[in-house]
């Protein structure tokens, strides 16, 4: 099996063990299989920190997590990312009631923008309860690069963006592990 999965990609035997021991702990060799596919369908590396994760809980099936960075790469790696702004919308008392980002592209005159209200995302646990805006300017900053580049990022979404993907984050959480973007494997 390892032999198959070092022909389909560009990593060697000892980097697919490594990641089998570390980043895709616990993962049925299909479930294996899948993930190295995905990272290499979508580019990312699954060595570098923040770019796509491998989660899996007991005997359900595993997850495939894309981080803030993988995101960000591939929009990089299009050639036609030229900026990212983004922030949080406050109301008349200050308080942050959600966030906003634009992403500018080369070839476009108007920059991608989504705005995001707080109120559909916080959970109000985990970093929810820590950082709740920074959370919120992510899940901004991921909806305007998928708009963006939806050849690309069609189909990741960041976890808060999902009712599965915030089922996996809480109990990364609990693991000190911070989730970012989701595509599940059932």
């Amino acid at each position: 099996m390892s032999n198959e999965l070092v022909k389909q990609g560009e990593l060697t035997q000892a980097q697919i063990e490594l990641i089998r021991k570390t980043v895709a702990r616990d993962a049925t060799n299909d479930e294996l299989k899948l993930f190295l596919y995905r990272a290499e369908s979508l580019g990312l590396d699954p060595l570098k920190p923040g770019q796509i994760y491998f989660i899996k809980y007991g005997n359900s099936p595993g997850t495939i997590v894309v981080g803030i960075d993988g995101f960000r790469a591939k929009a990089v790696r299009t050639g036609k990312l030229s900026g990212i702004k983004r922030g949080v919308l406050r109301n008349d008392k200050g308080q942050c009631i959600g966030a906003w980002a634009e992403i500018y592209r080369s070839d476009w005159q108007h920059p991608a923008r989504e705005e995001v209200n707080m109120q559909e995302y916080n959970t109000g646990k985990h970093n929810w309860l820590k950082m709740p805006e920074t959370m919120i300017k992510k899940v901004a900053e991921c909806a305007a690069l998928r708009m963006a580049f939806p050849d690309d990022l069609g189909g990741v979404y960041a976890p808060e963006e999902t009712g599965q993907a915030q089922e996996a984050n809480d109990m990364s959480s609990v693991k000190g592990v911070q989730l970012h973007g989701v595509i599940p494997l059932s």
